[in-house]
């Protein structure tokens, strides 16, 4: 398959939001992960580790009501193929939310750098929707880097 293909809502989006939706598709090809476009009703998108060591992400556009979803969706595969943060369902043993931890702070890290978050701060993006907005990301994201810089975790309840 086709390693970046542009979906419809990406066709349809701004410059900004279009800018980072396409950065992180070039990302992944750069780095050997494809990205294949898949429906299923289970889940929006999945990364997956192959026998070989290659990684995989899985997006269902159909599931994408956003960009600024499909952005976070994106970011947050490609931090579990970048950190190597894969957890095996079936194993007890595993602790799953230690993977989704890793995976969303590399995303945290990609899309939200803290130095820009400080800038858009200063600059009188103070509102989570309105950051949200500056930064093309979901407000439940926002509030995770929110959490993040500030407390150095990502129990938003805490924040």
């Amino acid at each position: 398959m086709q390693k970046i293909i542009s979906s419809i809502k990406l066709q349809k989006s701004g410059g900004n939001m279009k800018n980072k939706i396409t950065s992180l598709y070039v990302y992944a090809e750069q780095h050997h992960i494809d990205i294949d476009f898949i429906s299923t009703s289970h889940t929006k998108s999945m990364s997956i580790i192959l026998p070989d060591g290659e990684t995989s992400i899985l997006v269902n556009p159909r599931k994408m009501d956003s960009t600024a979803t499909e952005v976070v969706s994106v970011a947050h595969e490609l931090g579990h193929c970048v950190t190597g943060s894969f957890y095996n369902l079936y194993s007890k043993y595993d602790i799953r939310k230690k993977h989704e931890n890793m995976a969303d702070k590399w995303a945290i890290m990609h899309l939200v750098p803290q130095d820009k978050l400080e800038h858009a701060v200063k600059t009188g993006h103070t509102e989570i929707w309105d950051l949200a907005e500056e930064f093309c990301v979901t407000e439940d994201f926002m509030r995770k880097a929110v959490c993040w810089y500030k407390n150095g975790n990502l129990d938003v309840d805490t924040c």
